[in-house]
């Protein structure tokens, strides 16, 4: 099947974008692009394409769009503390008096980190797995009018 799949599921932190591209072939090859949290169901969602669109090369992915925090990037501030106090130190000692310590420290590496989700829980994920098949019925739906044309 030759197609293009979207589905979003939406959660009140964050939406989770499935989008799925196939093209003919003869077998199932799947290539998956996922965010990490989803990693230990790449398995499973393989089986889930093949069973869906039962041939094709097909190529998935799924990440993340968080709605309030961008891409939940977080101040590490044990970090830009520590980094704040070096800079007093310095400034101190150079007798410059900088006033910008603030903006140099957050520029500093390690002083922004992305919150990890390690963990994805069972009503996120059967969320998930709705919007996957959700995508591939439109790749089929899709396939359908092709061949009605």
């Amino acid at each position: 099947m030759t197609g293009y799949g979207k589905a979003v599921a939406e959660f009140t932190d964050k939406n989770v974008i499935v989008e799925i591209k196939s093209l003919n072939s003869k077998t199932v090859d799947i290539s998956s692009r996922l965010n990490h949290a989803y990693r230990d169901k790449d398995i499973e969602i393989r089986t889930l394409l093949a069973e869906q669109l039962i041939r094709g090369k097909i190529d998935i992915s799924i990440f993340f769009d968080y709605k309030e925090y961008g891409n939940a990037r977080v101040i590490n501030t044990e970090v830009v503390q520590a980094y704040i106090t070096q800079l007093k130190e310095i400034d101190e000692k150079s007798q410059l008096n900088s006033s910008n310590i603030l903006e140099i420290a957050m520029k500093l590496p390690e002083a922004m980190h992305t919150e990890q989700i390690t963990e994805v829980s069972d009503e996120e994920w059967e969320a998930v797995r709705s919007a996957t098949l959700t995508a591939c019925e439109h790749i089929r739906m899709l396939d359908s009018k092709k061949g009605r044309l």
